[in-house]
């Protein structure tokens, strides 16, 4: 972890696209734990997003667009940074995503991934890994894309696939601490409100089953954070 927060504060990231922003927690950790920025244009398929960047931001230098990250607006070479943290998984077409984020840094410029993994050791990070793919089974039932959690050697290939130079690589987990009652509530609770969301599907029944199998599992195992992979590479020329 010290590792990646040294390399993180050595980066300074200039004009900065964040992809796929969400409510912004991507666009936080630019604001506070990089280098230094000197604007963020936040994009999400989702325009509903925008109230919430915009208020969550809003005394710090950030735009928001609602935008298809597989085909931005943006000319080629707009932006120093781009950068991608826990949605490459919800992409329908990755390569489409990467490729687009490449085009529109200028050469020289970063383009950042950041995903979590599936590769999980340690039980309760597995319990992560396991609800993840459960979530994502939810949504795939109800027409939302939302895959299950890439393996590392999956993430470490889209990267390759897009040929971008100088490419660094850093595994990471937080650290394991004790059992959290309300890290574990909080997962329950999720357990419950995908539930909510799936009733009426024809798979309601098997969901739920599914669904108890893992608040069983948060009570007996506990759950952590997933290993991620924060990857840093430059567009050539």
């Amino acid at each position: 972890m010290e590792e990646l927060e040294r390399k993180i504060k050595a980066l300074k990231l200039g004009r900065t696209l964040d992809v796929a922003t969400g409510q912004g927690a991507f666009v936080e950790a630019i604001t506070r734990d990089f280098g230094g920025y000197d604007r963020v244009t936040a994009i999400d398929i989702n325009a509903a997003y925008g109230a919430a960047v915009r208020a969550n931001f809003a005394d710090v230098n950030v735009a928001f667009a609602a935008m298809d990250a597989a085909a931005m607006a943006f000319p080629d070479d707009t932006f120093d940074s781009a950068c991608l943290s826990c949605s490459l998984h919800h992409m329908a077409d990755e390569a489409a995503v990467l490729a687009e984020m490449k085009r529109v840094v200028r050469p020289g410029g970063l383009v950042i991934i950041h995903e979590m993994y599936a590769d999980a050791a340690d039980a309760r990070r597995r319990t992560h890994v396991l609800l993840h793919a459960w979530w994502a089974k939810v949504d795939r039932l109800r027409g939302i894309t939302h895959k299950a959690t890439y393996q590392e050697k999956d993430l470490r290939a889209f990267v390759a696939a897009t040929a971008l130079a100088d490419v660094d690589i850093i595994a990471y987990a937080e650290p394991l601490a004790a059992a959290d009652e309300t890290y574990v509530r909080a997962h329950v609770d999720t357990v419950d409100a995908c539930l909510a969301k799936a009733r009426g599907l024809p798979e309601y029944a098997e969901l739920e089953r599914e669904g108890a199998v893992l608040k069983d599992r948060l009570a007996t195992v506990g759950i952590a954070p997933p290993p991620a992979l924060f990857i840093v590479g430059r567009k050539p020329g």
